[in-house]
């Protein structure tokens, strides 16, 4: 997952846009998708300390569909 939220900060660096609004939302992307791959980055090392949590069974993602909440 680290590679693809890489890309999203790239894209939205490189991105040329004129549109405040959307040089904001840009920026916004970078903020949190740099603070997620940090946040991976602990996770990753976590499990490499002290091994994975659950009994290896692949956990059901979640629905794309924007919920309430968004």
């Amino acid at each position: 997952m680290i590679p693809h939220h890489s890309i999203a900060i790239l894209t939205s660096r490189r991105a040329a846009i004129s549109d405040p609004r959307m040089r904001e939302l840009a920026d916004k992307i970078i903020e949190a998708q740099v603070k997620e791959i940090a946040e991976m980055k602990l996770i990753l090392a976590d499990i490499e300390k002290r091994g994975e949590m659950g009994d290896g069974t692949p956990l059901p993602p979640r629905t794309a569909e924007l919920t309430p909440k968004l």
